[in-house]
């Protein structure tokens, strides 16, 4: 993972999380995340080869939120 310039809690706030790092946050294996999208729980963001998961999207799915 590559050194970001800006806090978790901007990211979290404006920007994008990879899903590695919604997995440390949100302690659940990348599988359950996939699984997650599939349900409608959570969105993917594709960035080139990435799969981001927006901030505040990231920020709901981690506290089990409703994304909409």
């Amino acid at each position: 993972m590559a050194e970001n310039k800006f806090s978790l809690e901007d990211r979290l706030q404006y920007g994008n999380l990879e899903v590695n790092e919604v997995c440390e946050l949100k302690p659940c294996s990348r599988s359950k995340i996939y699984q997650d999208r599939k349900a409608g729980l959570v969105e993917f963001l594709k960035a080139g080869s990435r799969t981001l998961v927006r901030g505040p999207v990231a920020k709901k799915y981690i506290s089990g939120e409703p994304i909409a």
